[in-house]
């Protein structure tokens, strides 16, 4: 009876794509995303430059241009210790924060950012929506979501259209697959549910509906061998065996049930995770692709 209701269960839910999808997001940074985009401040003057904290500043602006992030942030640290300039301490904070955010040291980079100057009335900072896209995307991170939510709400007020986009980002990564675009394909999915019902109904079966057909041949045919074998040990009056036989048997069977449920899941994380990074990457869906500045 149990068995029955549990099968049950399975088709009723079969229909629903919960817990379909693992999204495994990640968008692979390359120097060529830094280096295209333009500089939010004034260059250097020749003074600035033969200073040392001006050469330190140049030499953690070129290695972020190289993704050399943690020779970067030791040069930018020098910078910030040497400058005396506040305006020019606010760009090597920036750089600072920036660097660690490219880095994913989002705790450090937001440590960082409420420490400094840049804490106090950083609207007129030139960069002013890069630092709050860093930000919201490094709370976010770290689960601080009160501080994530103040920020974004300063993001949809200056520049609503990346607001929205960082929604967008969100879906993608929790597989709100209701609030997915509509030109965002989904019919490639299968339901976990379907496949641990089918291996229940006949073991392999499972296996072969998330398109492992090896899989399904070997799981038929080590249930359909102690199956037999329990079958001819009870014929044989031999209980011990038999019951050894059956209890491999149940152990089996119902890992199949789980396997073949595990394996739509992962059928369906791997085709999701590459076309949705995919169309992340072409939409600038992700948060790096969206900063207007580099150095």
């Amino acid at each position: 009876m149990k068995k029955i209701s549990f099968l049950c269960l399975l088709l009723f839910t079969s229909c629903t794509l919960q817990k379909a999808v693992i999204p495994r997001l990640e968008h692979t940074l390359k120097e060529e995303t830094i280096q295209e985009k333009k500089a939010p401040f004034t260059p250097l003057s020749f003074n600035e430059k033969t200073t040392q904290w001006g050469a330190e500043y140049l030499v953690g602006q070129e290695l972020i241009k190289e993704l050399d992030l943690f020779r970067a942030i030791t040069s930018l640290k020098k910078a910030r210790i040497l400058c005396s300039d506040d305006e020019r301490q606010k760009e090597v904070q920036y750089g600072l924060i920036y660097a660690y955010f490219l880095a994913k040291k989002y705790e450090t980079a937001t440590a960082l950012f409420e420490k400094s100057i840049l804490a106090v009335n950083p609207s007129t900072f030139p960069p002013y929506d890069d630092l709050l896209l860093i930000l919201y995307t490094s709370y976010r991170a770290q689960e601080e979501r009160n501080k994530a939510q103040a920020v974004y709400n300063k993001i949809y007020y200056h520049n609503e259209e990346k607001a929205k986009k960082l929604l967008l980002y969100e879906d993608f990564k929790q597989f709100n697959k209701e609030e997915l675009p509509k030109e965002f394909d989904l019919n490639f999915l299968k339901s976990p549910y379907t496949a641990g019902t089918l291996n229940a109904l006949l073991p392999g079966l499972g296996y072969a509906y998330a398109e492992q057909y090896q899989t399904g041949i070997t799981s038929f045919c080590l249930n359909a061998l102690f199956i037999a074998a329990t079958i001819e040990f009870a014929r044989r009056d031999l209980i011990a065996p038999a019951l050894i036989a059956f209890s491999f048997e149940c152990g089996w069977y119902g890992g199949g049930i789980k396997g073949a449920f595990d394996a739509v899941r992962e059928r369906n994380s791997s085709i999701y995770n590459k076309r949705a990074t995919t169309y992340m990457n072409k939409e600038k869906v992700f948060p790096i692709l969206q900063l207007e500045y580099g150095f």
